[in-house]
């Protein structure tokens, strides 16, 4: 009995590409929320705050509001945020993705 649940839960898994596979193990382990994640989007040469981005300005010098929708990563890619518990107490906090393929470090150290 076990064998035949076994097969047809392999053929099912062969209808989907490689890259199917391992887009939703990615989707699925990004979905997980953690406390201390181990690389923050901030440390990352893709992640531009909304005043570090070139704003055209308005007629007495001001940048516009950041729009709900504006999206830090250039690369587009959805993050998570770490609320702080206890700020200011030192507690890190910010955007940050569990896996990303794009990631480029901003002090040239290790993805």
């Amino acid at each position: 009995m076990e064998r035949g649940i076994l097969k047809r839960l392999m053929n099912r898994l062969a209808t989907f590409t490689e890259d199917q596979l391992l887009e939703e193990l990615i989707r699925r382990r990004n979905q997980r929320t953690t406390a201390h994640p181990e690389h923050w989007c901030h440390d990352c040469q893709h992640y531009k705050a909304w005043d570090e981005v070139e704003r055209p300005r308005d007629a007495i010098g001001r940048i516009p509001r950041c729009p709900d929708d504006f999206n830090p990563c250039t690369k587009g890619h959805k993050m998570q945020f770490v609320v702080p518990e206890d700020y200011p107490d030192g507690q890190e906090w910010g955007y940050y993705r569990k896996v990303c393929a794009d990631r480029l470090p901003v002090d040239g150290g290790a993805a």
